[in-house]
């Protein structure tokens, strides 16, 4: 296939290794099924602008950084906090206090220790 498309493709695998995620979950969020996504990894496939937005969207960044093939992915740290910063800038105010102290409990509990 192209050389393109095995670019793209590994860029997805990468930061979708980054933060963790299975390509069950990166289905789920994306709605792109698992047999596509894999297809896509492999470079075996290519996928519309839309497609690629869709799984831009669930790793919480733009189509603009996923494509920026020249680039290394991110740290997990890195990438899970800015998934988690669209997650809360996608919600609604009461939402994101709520999210907002949920996190300064923990990372307060993990201080403690």
């Amino acid at each position: 296939m192209s050389d393109i498309f095995e670019k793209v493709g590994r860029r997805i695998r990468e930061l979708r290794e980054a933060v963790g995620m299975s390509q069950a979950r990166l289905s789920d969020l994306s709605g792109v099924s698992t047999e596509f996504l894999s297809r896509i990894e492999r470079g075996l496939k290519g996928a519309s602008l839309l497609t690629l937005e869709r799984i831009a969207g669930a790793f919480g960044i733009g189509l603009k950084d996923l494509l920026d093939l020249g680039t290394e992915p991110p740290s997990r740290k890195k990438a899970l906090a800015q998934r988690a910063a669209k997650q809360i800038e996608d919600a609604p105010v009461a939402m994101a206090v709520r999210i907002a102290k949920i996190v300064d409990i923990l990372v307060g509990a993990e201080v403690k220790k």
